[in-house]
């Protein structure tokens, strides 16, 4: 499993939490979800719980999330 089915063509303005749990995200994965997160401001949480994110994706995601101060 990647990127949800339900947010491949972007993340809806009245979600506040993304529960991408299990969701076994590749780099390229968290790439495409950093691009639909900065253009959607009302996203204030995210669960990662068992992504197996690798240190690629890490080096991905930590960036965006150390600038965006409204995720948690």
């Amino acid at each position: 499993m990647s990127l949800p089915e339900i947010y491949k063509n972007g993340i809806p303005d009245t979600i506040s939490h993304l529960d991408l749990d299990r969701a076994n995200l590749s780099p390229t994965d968290i790439e495409e979800l950093i691009q639909k997160l900065e253009s959607n401001t009302s996203v204030t949480s995210i669960s990662f719980n068992c992504c197996n994110i690798d240190d690629q994706g890490l080096k991905v995601l930590l960036p965006f999330l150390a600038k965006n101060i409204r995720i948690q």
